[in-house]
């Protein structure tokens, strides 16, 4: 009976007694650096502000000839910019562009009516890339080719050129500052008749110059 009971608790007295494994660390992890580290490139500086209102008619310029609406849109009035394809502002039939219509106004199809040919009375609807391209002209107001003067009063205004439109811009806005850029005639046969003037109106928001209008001026009949 004893011998008996010694084979039957001989295994548990062996299982018992053999150790069990201990339980291996995990190795440290080693951290390299990446070789081929992501860059993140600094965010672009703001563009700085003109420092005269003559450097501000330049932005402006090359703006309407490099289609660049964003630009347009930062450096329009809250109210909006006016445009006039002859001398005398119209405040109840011009067309007049918002900031956020500026923005994409250059690849916008609407075409829309901007007044009437002078000597012709035909409906000047055009979308407003051909509208720049005719009225705005800025090919032609390279530097070397125009003359520049900046106007505080009325008095001044259109001297380098007139047409039978009278400018009513200083009327119409009193208290603004405007940039002339003015092409003298070139063609002899049209005996300086072929001037053509562009007035980029400012007016002062929030101690900023904005624009306001930009009229076009040529000789009318």
């Amino acid at each position: 009976m004893v011998r008996a009971l010694a084979y039957f608790f001989a295994p548990t007295v062996l299982l018992t007694a053999c150790p069990s494994p201990t339980p291996q660390a995990d190795p440290p992890v080693e951290i390299r650096p990446d070789p081929h580290p992501t860059e993140v490139a600094p965010a672009p500086p703001p563009p700085k502000a003109p420092a005269s209102l003559t450097q501000l008619a330049e932005v402006i310029r090359v703006a309407f000839t490099e289609r660049n609406g964003e630009t347009l849109a930062r450096h329009a009035s809250v109210h909006g910019v006016r445009f006039s394809p002859y001398a005398w502002v119209s405040p109840e039939d011009d067309v007049v562009l918002t900031p956020s219509e500026l923005r994409g106004a250059f690849e916008d199809p609407k075409v829309r009516t901007w007044g009437t040919y002078d000597g012709r009375g035909d409906s000047i609807d055009l979308a407003f890339a051909d509208y720049v391209k005719t009225f705005v002209t800025p090919d032609a107001f390279v530097p070397g080719n125009r003359v520049t003067s900046e106007k505080h009063s009325a008095k001044n205004l259109g001297h380098m050129g007139s047409g039978h439109t009278k400018s009513n811009v200083h009327e119409t806005y009193p208290d603004a500052t405007w940039i002339e850029l003015y092409v003298p005639g070139r063609n002899p046969d049209y005996e300086g008749m072929d001037w053509v003037r562009l007035a980029l109106v400012f007016v002062r928001e929030g101690g900023t110059q904005k624009l306001r209008a930009v009229v076009h001026d040529e000789w009318t009949i």
